[in-house]
């Protein structure tokens, strides 16, 4: 097979009319980048604040064409043309005959053991397959591919041509006709591949967070983020994990915030899901800076806290959900660890304190400071009642009577806010003997609080595992873009393009090097490296200009632009609060 490439501006137009749409030139080139390392950490303090960035209201797409990194022949006519990785793509062949004959062209996500694609890869991988009739001399042919639709009946987002998600391309050839050119044309959101930079002494690791980078990257072909392609619409817990990776590896705030719209609108059916879109909004404004925006969204947000499903406790209660509506913990169900599911559940009313503190933020942040009060007084209340009825002196219990402790208990406890000072010793030590007993989504609150927890070693074992619960076995199984589950066997039906899986992205940044915004658009900002790091270097985009932070036998340098200000974290006033409850009730 002769396989040629060509510049890509003189191929657009051609392209264009085939896929009816209109292209954007890409141009790759290698940049030497500069060592990071002469430059200390601007002192320079502006007396006016900064300004940021106005974010666009639609996220756009860029296509890139690409030729097949390899090829491999096989006797009868057949290759197999490798494209390194997974992409969201229209397939284009240039083909020359003679006289009219045929051709068969299949594109896949999955290899058999012989090096051929997988025609049945089973769950939601994908194998397409299409019989050209090649009419005499030259022509570029567009392969067509079936229209998306969403297996559940929900929302979905198919394309005019459609495209589909695949990495391998193998061609059929009986002979008499001259393939001349194969080319990939990916989908991506605008994404600039040199924003972040992560470099550090365990490779293992540095390759996971490459392989989570490129799948935000990957999954984002459609202006907003999706659960991958089986569905391909927004949930808000993949709009979470999805936005913290993003934000870590690119300044592109448009796709967050298209996503955030949508699912103001469609709220999907997990309870712990809907409350996470005040945390979602915070994390949106404290990278993004875009106060004008949140403010549109602050009322719109308060049902999201289903003040209306609570019992005399103020607990969320099955009971009282809205008709959908149900406690989810983790998905899929086997992920739970042996979770014990009741009418209320300490996951949901975990997750529903962290949305009340979110609230309070978000409420001070666009000028409501009287309900932010009133936020911080529900949320109080609340941790006092779920340590009274699912807190054993020891551990967070599943559910009101209940003697189990799941890791899910526990790490919710950490991550919302729950857990107390005193009572994480002995949360660490659980954590830490259970290893990864969570799905890939439960991942990223894992991972959290194994570093909020003082456990660095441990979360980066987990993130550079080899076993079956780790990123290394989606690599292994042939994967280049973030799984949706674990392995095939742990969610038959599963993807191979999810970015609820990228935790690693943001986690280096966030936990492993502790850069974190403290203020929107990063106006005040924290790094702590985790004791951990001995050697690294990290480069974090933000609104105005990158962070680096270099980790160097225990020294650190931090470099940034001069309208950041770096400062350290503040204790959070809600223990105090609690304090005051608890006396104001003593004293009735």
């Amino acid at each position: 097979m002769n396989l040629k490439s060509r510049h890509l501006t003189a191929r657009l137009a051609g392209i264009a009319m085939l896929i009816g749409t209109v292209c954007t030139a890409v141009c790759c080139c290698d940049v030497s980048d500069g060592d990071g390392m002469e430059r200390d950490a601007s002192i320079v303090e502006n007396d006016e604040p900064p300004v940021f960035p106005a974010v666009p209201a639609e996220a756009k797409s860029v296509l890139e064409e690409q030729i097949a990194d390899s090829t491999r022949e096989f006797d009868g006519g057949v290759s197999v043309l490798d494209f390194g990785k997974d992409a969201y793509c229209h397939l284009v062949l240039t083909l020359k005959a003679e006289q009219e004959g045929k051709l068969e062209v299949l594109v896949g996500e999955v290899l058999k053991p012989d090096g051929r694609i997988e025609e049945n890869p089973g769950g939601s991988r994908i194998c397409y397959k299409e019989t050209f009739t090649v009419k005499p001399g030259e022509a570029d042919y567009l392969m067509k591919f079936p229209p998306h639709k969403n297996p559940y009946g929900g929302m979905s987002r198919p394309q005019t041509p459609e495209i589909a998600p695949f990495r391998y391309v193998e061609i059929r050839n009986p002979g008499g006709i001259e393939v001349a050119e194969v080319m990939r044309v990916a989908h991506f959101p605008e994404f600039d591949d040199d924003a972040s930079k992560f470099e550090c002494d365990i490779p293992e690791l540095v390759n996971v967070w490459e392989f989570c980078k490129y799948s935000v990257k990957a999954c984002v072909p459609f202006g907003l983020y999706i659960d991958g392609n089986r569905e391909r619409m927004p949930y808000e817990a993949d709009s979470y994990v999805t936005a913290l990776s993003h934000f870590a590896v690119d300044a592109n705030y448009a796709a967050c915030r298209a996503s955030i719209e949508w699912s103001l609108d469609n709220p999907t059916w997990p309870t712990e899901w809907r409350l996470l879109m005040p945390e979602l909004v915070k994390v949106y404004l404290l990278y993004s800076g875009d106060f004008e925006t949140v403010r549109g969204w602050y009322e719109r947000l308060k049902p999201f806290l289903l003040s209306g499903s609570l019992d005399e406790h103020g607990f969320l209660t099955a009971k009282r959900l809205p008709q959908g509506v149900r406690d989810i913990v983790d998905w899929p169900e086997g992920e739970r660890d042996g979770y014990e599911m009741k009418d209320v559940n300490f996951v949901p009313n975990a997750f529903r304190h962290l949305a009340l503190l979110d609230m309070a933020y978000l409420a001070e942040q666009t000028g409501h400071a009287d309900e932010a009060a009133q936020y911080r007084r529900e949320a109080a209340a609340l941790n006092i009642c779920l340590h009274e009825f699912m807190f054993d002196g020891k551990f967070f219990v599943d559910s009101p009577g209940s003697k189990h402790h799941s890791v899910h208990s526990q790490m919710a406890a950490v991550c919302t806010g729950v857990a107390q000072e005193s009572e994480k010793p002995a949360i660490a030590e659980f954590l830490k003997g259970k290893d990864m007993a969570c799905s890939v989504y439960g991942a990223q609150y894992l991972l959290d609080a194994c570093f909020e927890l003082g456990l660095g070693e441990h979360a980066v074992e987990l993130m550079t595992s080899d076993g079956l619960r780790g990123w290394r076995n989606m690599l292994r199984a042939g994967a280049t873009v973030t799984m949706e589950a674990w392995d095939n066997s742990v969610k038959p039906n599963q993807d191979w393009n999810h970015s609820w899986s990228t935790a690693p992205a943001n986690v280096v940044a966030r936990r492993l090097f502790g850069i974190r915004p403290l203020a929107p658009g990063f106006a005040e900002f924290c790094v702590e490296p985790d004791p951990c790091l001995k050697n690294g270097f990290y480069r974090q985009p933000t609104p105005l200009g990158t962070i680096e932070v270099t980790v160097k036998n225990g020294t650190i340098r931090i470099s940034h632009p001069r309208w950041l200000k770096q400062v350290r974290l503040s204790s959070d006033p809600i223990v105090q609060l609690m304090e005051e409850i608890k006396r104001q009730q003593q004293k009735h």
